[in-house]
């Protein structure tokens, strides 16, 4: 989790990757390659927020519990795919639209094999990405809005049942 997290009260990091030139046959190699293409920016707001993460091949949410992180939302509505803990309730829909991969809470190990297998798997990432954007399509201000509006319809109706 430290890995991905930078200490700090409430201090959010935006991570993203830039695989291009990564070398599997020497893992050494590799590793320094990796290590150098995380860029950790800070605290982001506004148009940033969605620059980088549309710059970004992955997103990586790995929670330890979380009801629902809309960074995974706005990186899917750009089409970048998110690997998430099982603990991140966004985890039920980045399966259902298969828009990345979940991996068990705190399992260092199921979380290195996710990402290292979608680096070298662009056609995973792109298939990812494509669905992405139905993921985000369940959290526009239009469906949220008239899921409200039918509770508010409905709940006159629930009341005079009890």
């Amino acid at each position: 989790y430290s890995l991905f997290r930078e200490p700090g009260v409430d201090e959010v990091a935006y991570w993203y990757y830039q695989w291009a030139n990564l070398d599997g046959k020497d893992i050494a190699k590799t590793k320094k390659k990796f290590a150098e293409s995380i860029v950790c920016t800070g605290t982001l707001s506004g148009v940033a927020v969605f620059e980088h993460l549309a710059a970004a091949d992955l997103h990586i949410n790995p929670s330890l519990c979380e009801s629902l992180n809309m960074v995974t939302v706005e990186a899917a509505s750009v089409g970048t795919p998110t690997i998430c803990s099982d603990r991140a309730g966004i985890c039920h829909w980045i399966r259902q639209y298969d828009a990345g991969t979940v991996f068990e809470s705190k399992n260092i190990q199921a979380l290195t094999d996710a990402i290292i297998q979608a680096i070298y798997s662009p056609e995973m990432r792109t298939r990812w990405s494509i669905s992405c954007r139905e993921l985000a399509k369940e959290f526009s201000v239009e469906r949220v809005a008239a899921m409200l509006v039918d509770c508010f319809v409905t709940l006159p109706n629930l009341r005079s049942r009890f």
